[in-house]
């Protein structure tokens, strides 16, 4: 394990600090950012519903949450709103994620800080340069 921590770029190395709420209702996507996120060093946990997302916060703070807009039951918007009531999270950085263009989306307005759009795991780099930008 030692040998593979000095191998790492000074980015990875710092990646193990940031904590990722992955929030979306296909479990094989969360599945995949799961994969391919937490080999580059993030901690990162996940949620199907609004209902589990908020369950996970109990005992989970997380830096940054991609919050996928088309939730079951509860919104990624609406999901959003709860979550910035809660103490814990006020310095998480919210990036909406959705399949939808970011013109067609008021992300801003529903308060997130960034934008992405689905599917954020064909490209890796960015994704984890989005989540960086929070930092």
């Amino acid at each position: 394990k030692l040998s593979r921590w000095f191998n790492r770029s000074e980015n990875e190395q710092n990646s193990e600090e940031i904590a990722v709420l992955c929030v979306d209702d296909n479990e094989a996507t969360c599945r995949a950012r799961e994969i391919l996120l937490s080999e580059r060093g993030f901690q990162i946990k996940s949620a199907h519903s609004g209902e589990a997302a908020l369950e996970v916060v109990q005992s989970f703070t997380p830096d940054v949450a991609l919050i996928d807009l088309g939730l079951p039951k509860v919104s990624g918007g609406e999901l959003l709103q709860q979550l910035k009531c809660k103490p814990t999270l006020a310095n998480c950085t919210f990036i909406c994620v959705t399949g939808r263009t970011e013109g067609e989306v008021p992300w801003r307005d529903m308060g997130f800080h960034h934008f992405i759009r689905k599917p954020a795991d064909s490209d890796i780099e960015h994704l984890i340069e989005v989540i960086r930008k929070g930092q």
